[in-house]
């Protein structure tokens, strides 16, 4: 996963998020990106917070980047 130290501490301030996926985001029509979007009130939208880019359809790719976000204690009981 990416984030920056900004990212980090605007998503550690929410205890909601939702989980975006874009697909195409290369010539290689299997990459994905997916972001974690928060809620920001002060700008009356949505934030991106963290992303991750990969070429596999499965779960477990997911499962893996918010595990390690859940660890590096980002984000709250993902699963």
């Amino acid at each position: 996963g990416i984030y920056d130290p900004f990212q980090k501490d605007r998503i550690q301030l929410v205890k909601a998020y939702c989980l975006d996926a874009t697909y195409s985001i290369s010539k290689s029509s299997d990459d994905i990106m997916y972001t974690i979007v928060i809620r920001d009130d002060n700008l009356d939208r949505g934030f991106p917070c963290s992303y991750m880019i990969t070429n596999n359809h499965s779960v477990g790719p997911i499962v893996q980047w918010l595990q390690f976000l859940k660890e590096s204690n980002l984000i709250i009981n993902p699963l």
